[in-house]
């Protein structure tokens, strides 16, 4: 019997699950707290370095229940955190910028996967808006939200006109919020 040795030993029992071919594909994760935070991590766990995080917020002693930080974290800006954390647990790199993510300033980088991890509904707006105008930029939009006891989760297949149509209606304010 002839056994296959993987090129990343750590990714071997995923193997059958998820091609290697699609772990480049640039993932943007715009917002790195609750959700982004855990995002981030598991792709990077599961082999998908080439991550792109946007947040402008610094960690704070209230994040560290729910957010994937530690008490010496407190105080820093949360994707330096994020970028730290995820060099230790996978010995990988990936981009982040310490800012709000604005379409007109961020979109033209835009391609791949783009992760709607936000904790306001006009920034999920603009990130949509902003996938939407990148013709065959973005694949795919995932908008993962949660409240104290509900999760939803809405993923666009941003070349498919009906698909953006459903997304756009589940859109709402700030102050609906």
């Amino acid at each position: 019997m002839h056994i296959i040795q993987h090129k990343e030993p750590h990714l071997t029992r995923q193997s059958d699950l998820i091609p290697s071919g699609v772990l480049h594909t640039p993932i943007y994760i715009i917002g790195a707290g609750a959700i982004g935070s855990f995002t981030s991590l598991q792709l990077a766990k599961m082999g998908f370095i080439n991550q792109t995080v946007y947040d402008f917020d610094t960690v704070d002693v209230v994040n560290l229940s729910n957010q994937f930080y530690r008490h010496t974290d407190i105080g820093k800006p949360k994707v330096a955190a994020l970028r730290d954390l995820i060099e230790s647990f996978t010995g990988e790199h990936i981009t982040v910028h310490n800012k709000a993510f604005v379409g007109s300033e961020c979109g033209h980088t835009l391609n791949g996967i783009v992760i709607a991890a936000a904790d306001c509904m006009s920034v999920r707006e603009d990130i949509y808006k902003t996938c939407k105008s990148i013709a065959f930029g973005v694949r795919y939009l995932i908008d993962p939200r949660m409240s104290a006891e509900t999760l939803s989760l809405y993923t666009t297949k941003m070349s498919d006109v009906a698909a953006q149509a459903a997304y756009e209606k589940t859109l709402y304010s700030n102050e609906e919020a």
